[in-house]
């Protein structure tokens, strides 16, 4: 059986990680620059997971610190892989859809928020990111 609280714990540390904590600089160049997507993956993604769920108490069956440890190193690399990968296919999409408008041109003026599949691939992102969560909590408790 899920632990309802423990999900909750690790979804709100990945809002907190991913969007309050992440500026929009680091969100624009992680998926341009592997220093800054390890930035992301290891500042947000695992220093701030992890004390987030320290400071939780800890709801999982196995020693907590062991286990916050665990969830968060692995979430932080998969998170990486995640975010580097959809967002490449994002960008080929874009030049695939795109090919009348030169490369060059694309990097500066393509509007992105006006773009449906932005918003396609980043919902997928999210689902994929908390389905990571749920899948390393099932195997962790």
């Amino acid at each position: 059986m899920i632990d309802a609280l423990s999900i909750l714990v690790l979804v709100v540390s990945h809002f907190v990680a991913d969007f309050l904590l992440q500026s929009r600089g680091m969100a624009t160049q992680k998926s341009k620059s592997w220093r800054v997507l390890f930035e992301h993956g290891s500042i947000n993604m695992f220093v701030v997971f992890l004390g987030m769920l320290l400071l939780s108490g800890g709801h999982f069956s196995r020693d907590a610190a062991t286990t916050a440890l665990v969830i968060s190193g692995i979430n932080a690399v998969v998170h990486m892989a995640i975010d580097k990968t959809l967002w490449l296919l994002y960008a080929v999409s874009v030049i695939v859809r795109t090919p009348e408008i030169p490369r060059h041109k694309l990097e500066k003026d393509w509007k992105y928020w006006e773009d449906w599949w932005f918003y396609t691939f980043l919902g997928f992102d999210q689902l994929l990111h908390v389905a990571t969560l749920i899948l390393l909590y099932n195997f962790l408790r």
